[in-house]
């Protein structure tokens, strides 16, 4: 992940404006370093966003998809 990296960046980000995405096939998250990036990462990436912000991946995953809805108009 790029948390390391950017680590004020995840953690000034509000959830309501966050989506998950794997457009980026040469930077997977740090557990897959190595692999080709794809949508089998989301969970991954879901988990870590969770555990930075003292969240339940449950609510970073309703609340991401909630905003990718929004975001492409999907009802």
């Amino acid at each position: 992940a790029t948390t390391e990296i950017y680590p004020l960046s995840l953690h000034d980000a509000l959830p309501i404006c966050m989506v998950l995405e794997t457009d980026s096939p040469y930077l997977p998250p740090q557990v897959t370093r190595g692999q080709r990036n794809d949508p089998s990462a989301i969970p991954i990436i879901a988990r870590e966003i969770g555990r930075l912000k003292h969240q339940p991946v449950e609510a970073v995953a309703r609340q991401t998809t909630l905003n990718a809805k929004a975001l492409y108009r999907i009802r």
